[in-house]
């Protein structure tokens, strides 16, 4: 496969490209970008040695675990962004009274650093 690779070649070895991606990625869709890259990969920058299996095999192979580095590590940030802050202070104080069920009427916005916020809890019966 030195110089620019014969197309039915590429073809020829699509499914085998396909399998070695959706090994490390368990995606169909995503086996099929996989194959894709590999392919403009290989009209890109063609292989200097004769083989063209192997080569195209180790391109497919680093381009999915590429993939899946970056899904994992989106899969991370993802995670860190959603997880709920912890509330402390008085402002942990208050939401701690209302599953109490308090019995008067508390505030803390005159004590409170931040006047904007204000908790007030109330009884329900």
């Amino acid at each position: 496969m030195s110089g620019v690779p014969d197309a039915r070649l590429l073809i020829e070895h699509a499914s085998f490209v396909r399998r070695v991606a959706r090994g490390i990625l368990s995606d169909e869709d995503a086996a099929e970008e996989i194959v894709q890259g590999t392919f403009l990969q290989a009209l890109r920058h063609p292989p200097r040695t004769s083989g063209s299996r192997s080569w195209l095999a180790r391109v497919a192979r680093n381009l999915a675990i590429s993939r899946w580095r970056a899904e994992r590590s989106r899969h991370a940030r993802e995670l860190v962004a959603a997880r709920p802050e912890p509330v402390s202070g008085p402002e942990k104080q208050c939401n701690d009274s209302r599953r109490s069920g308090a019995s008067s009427k508390r505030s803390w916005a005159s004590t409170s650093p931040t006047a904007s916020r204000s908790c007030t809890a109330t009884s329900t019966t």
